[in-house]
């Protein structure tokens, strides 16, 4: 299977939600994985930071160095064969 094509961070839009990859940044907690990670975020506009999805407000931030788009949904259970 090919790889999926991943961009520069710069390069990421930050009026819809992406799939970020990189470690996590500022915010880390004990609680949190230390090594990179594959996550679904956003722009945070309020705070300046990339951000996770399903996080509280005080993060933890994302610190990626990568993006890429997320898959398009299903149209329909009928399609995927459920």
């Amino acid at each position: 299977m090919m790889a999926p094509d991943w961009f520069p961070i710069e390069s990421a839009p930050r009026d819809e939600v992406i799939l970020l990859f990189g470690p996590i940044g500022h915010g880390r907690s004990p609680e949190h994985p230390r090594g990179p990670i594959r996550a679904v975020g956003y722009w945070d506009v309020i705070d300046g930071a990339w951000a996770y999805t399903n996080t509280t407000w005080c993060g933890p931030f994302a610190d990626p160095t990568h993006w890429m788009p997320l898959p398009l949904p299903p149209q329909s259970t009928e399609e995927t064969g459920s």
